[in-house]
Order: C-alpha cells, then sequence, then structure tokens
C-alpha cells in the first residue's frame, strides 16, 4: 500500500525547489537524494523511471483530445500499441475519464485537466507521484474530489505520493506531513500527532513560521 505524504510549507519554504531537484529539473550541489534504491545523480534513468510528476502548471496540450496526449505520453515512454491502449484504459478506469478520451483539452474543467495530468503521470506505472501545489487555481470542489481521487490511489494502485501544499484545509489526521521552513524540515509526523505536539492548529503553526520568515525578511 502507498503513502500519502503531505510537503507543507509557506510560500518560499522550499517546496518547488525540493521537487525541482527530486525531479533533476535542478541540479544538486550537494547531498544525495535516492529514489526507490537508485541514486538521481549516478543512477537517473532508473530514478526517474519510478516517479510521476504533476506540476502545478499545466503541460497538457491544448489542442489535442484527452486521447492523443495520453497516446503521445505513452509513447515518450517507449509503450508499443497494445501496452498503450491497456495503459490508458487503466488509468482513465481508475480516474473516472472513460467518457472524456474523445474531448480536446481545451474544453474541459480545470479540475478535468488535473486529472488528465495525473493520469498522464500514471501510464508509466510509478511507484511514487509527486504533485506540487496540484489544487492551484481549482475551486473548492474540485480540491475535495481530487484529494479523495488521490487517496484512493495509494491504496488501490498502490501509487506513493508526495504532496506540496501551503493549504491546511487539504490534510486529513492520519497523513504524514513533513513541514518545511527556509528550505529544512522543520517537522515530520502524522497531521495528529503535530497538533497534539504544538498544542494548536497546523494553520497556525504556518502563520507562526510565515510570522518568523517576514520577521527575518525585515530585520
Amino acid at each position: 500500500m502507498g503513502q500519502f505524504t503531505v510537503v507543507l510549507g509557506v510560500n518560499g519554504a522550499g517546496k518547488t525547489t525540493l521537487f525541482s531537484l527530486v525531479s533533476t529539473l535542478l541540479k544538486m550541489q550537494e547531498g544525495e537524494i535516492r529514489i526507490c534504491g537508485h541514486s538521481i545523480s549516478s543512477a537517473r534513468t532508473s530514478a526517474l523511471g519510478h516517479i510521476g510528476l504533476v506540476f502545478q502548471h499545466t503541460t497538457l496540450d491544448m489542442d489535442l483530445t484527452v486521447g492523443q496526449n495520453l497516446i503521445y505520453f505513452a509513447g515518450l515512454q517507449g509503450l508499443g500499441a497494445q501496452d498503450t491502449e491497456a495503459r490508458i484504459n487503466e488509468v482513465v478506469q481508475l480516474l473516472e475519464l472513460q467518457n472524456k478520451l474523445s474531448e480536446k483539452v481545451k474544453r474541459l474543467s480545470g479540475g478535468q485537466r488535473r486529472r488528465i495530468e495525473i493520469a498522464r503521470a500514471l501510464i508509466g506505472q510509478p511507484q511514487l507521484l509527486i504533485m506540487d501545489e496540484a489544487t492551484s487555481n481549482l475551486d473548492v470542489n474540485a480540491k475535495r474530489i481530487l484529494s479523495g481521487t488521490m487517496r484512493k490511489l495509494t491504496l488501490t494502485a498502490q501509487t506513493a505520493i508526495l504532496w506540496s501544499t501551503h493549504q491546511v484545509e487539504e490534510i486529513e489526521e492520519e497523513d504524514r506531513v513533513i513541514i518545511l521552513y527556509e528550505g529544512e524540515v522543520y517537522d515530520d509526523d502524522t497531521a495528529v500527532r503535530l497538533c497534539e505536539k504544538y498544542g494548536k492548529s497546523l494553520e497556525l503553526v504556518l502563520l507562526d513560521l510565515s510570522r518568523a520568515r517576514s520577521r527575518e525578511l525585515f530585520e
């Protein structure tokens, strides 16, 4: 079974930088990152083969249909025609997109586009799905649906999810939460234990960190 892990931090805490390092969009200056036992420095291809990425801003081709976007990405993954069809059928059923395959992406809602990006990321059967501010620009209902879908994926697809956010309302009590502050891990525990530890809600913990950062910037 996969684990749903939240990377929580105010804007500027280092969430996007961390994900850029993990995905090798940024080059590490020191230290080491290993994915499923593979170093991204010495075994980059093997490491990246275990992850799927969903970025904050859409990277879909708006003029193509949903199906065409998925077929194109499957080709980039090196899948043959038979495997491509099988994987697309699997991921669209998982994300309830069966009736959207022939529609052009530009005609879909923000929440539907985000699910397509997730489907695309799952085609390669990653063990780790990295999602950077995935609910950005979505309405409240779309955020709730997407969050529920991703938690279900950790059970049905057995995919671990690393979910970056600065919105505390997206977190559930049993989620593992890694709090980032100034590019470092400030704390790491379940949401409920963190609240017990600090004697306040995660929203107030984040507010305290935001105020501390503001003071540092203006001192």
